[in-house]
């Protein structure tokens, strides 16, 4: 077998391995949501590749926070957009056409996270819906394995 040879049999190998690849799109797109919901529930956004506190909560709404019952994982004070818990609970994933986005499974969820994102008069931005440069990194590392994985599997 000469070198084009063994070039092209590894080209033919790895755009297969790609190309074929569902599982590992949904994994990107599942480490991705799962990720985001993690941060955001620490009380943490994304600006310029970089994790960034989420503005804090206004007096009015800490005191409104008191008097609600809220989810398990945030308090009167903390701001990290989970009131109820209901737009973080439905962040997910979701494959067409051969790529993974980022959605929620509740149109409600998804509104109230534009909110959040943009802002308005009244209310700070909260920026959370994408990745930091080191989440990038290590999902960026995972599919590297995973692809050295599946192209020495059909070597």
């Amino acid at each position: 077998m000469t070198f084009d040879d063994l070039k092209l049999k590894f080209s033919k190998i790895a755009h297969s391995v790609i190309a074929n690849n569902r599982y590992m799109f949904e994994q990107i797109g599942k480490m991705s949501a799962l990720q985001i919901a993690k941060r955001t529930r620490l009380g943490y956004g994304v600006s310029d590749g970089k994790k960034e506190k989420l503005a804090p909560l206004k007096p009015s709404t800490v005191k409104a926070r008191k008097r609600k019952r809220l989810h398990s994982e945030t308090s009167t004070k903390k701001s990290n957009l989970t009131e109820t818990g209901q737009m973080i609970d439905s962040i997910t994933y979701k494959f067409s056409s051969g790529k993974a986005s980022v959605t929620f499974t509740n149109p409600k969820a998804k509104q109230k996270a534009n909110w959040a994102h943009d802002g308005s008069s009244n209310r700070a931005k909260r920026e959370f819906m994408g990745l930091t440069d080191l989440e990038k990194k290590a999902i960026s590392r995972w599919v590297k394995e995973y692809l050295v994985k599946e192209i020495k599997a059909r070597l």
